[in-house]
């Protein structure tokens, strides 16, 4: 049973996310679609930002069980087609005082999408973990800023040529990246 109302509780903030800006959102408007009472709300979370944290994970775990391992390339294609698809979604939350969630969220999803394709690379260099985590994070960096311009102009950008785009781009950087951080013998 409880379960069910955390899945209902779920499914009707997602749907209110579709409706109206996250920062809109209430409690009553939530009990009030969920045909439940405020206590049992907070007998579940203790705020809506809470609710909205949980939202994300779940939605975070999602996309992690469905990622490509073949393809970084794939990956984020397919992070920024479910972004297109939930375009209403996805502004609600980043025109709302809850950016930094959105913004950690982008973050979580592709750090193993990133890490993974770098450390791919430098199979058989002798690259410094700690060279190898910040190449990754740097191309984590350049995705988010592609992600804010992607937002910034309505999702419109066809997204297969502009990751094709940005792979040829990022690609030089970490092999050059890697190549300089396996020449300097003392890793730095």
């Amino acid at each position: 049973m409880r379960n069910l109302t955390k899945n209902a509780i779920l499914q009707a903030f997602q749907e209110l996310l579709e409706e109206v800006p996250f920062d809109k959102i209430t409690v009553s408007m939530l009990v009030k679609r969920c045909g439940i009472h405020h206590n049992t709300f907070y007998y579940h979370y203790q705020d809506i930002y809470q609710l909205l944290d949980e939202w994300m994970t779940q939605e975070l775990a999602r996309f992690s069980h469905e990622r490509n391992t073949d393809s970084w390339e794939k990956n984020l294609k397919a992070f920024l087609q479910n972004c297109k698809k939930n375009q209403k979604i996805v502004k609600h939350i980043m025109n709302s005082l809850s950016r930094d969630q959105l913004e950690r969220f982008v973050f979580s999803s592709t750090n193993d999408v990133f890490d993974s394709y770098v450390r791919k690379e430098a199979q058989g260099r002798s690259v410094p973990e700690k060279e190898i985590e910040d190449i990754a994070t740097f191309c984590r960096y350049a995705f988010f800023g592609f992600f804010l311009k992607f937002c910034w102009n309505n999702m419109e950008e066809d997204i297969d040529e502009a990751i094709d785009r940005m792979s040829k781009v990022l690609h030089g950087f970490i092999c050059q990246a890697l190549h300089s951080s396996q020449s300097d013998p003392k890793g730095k």
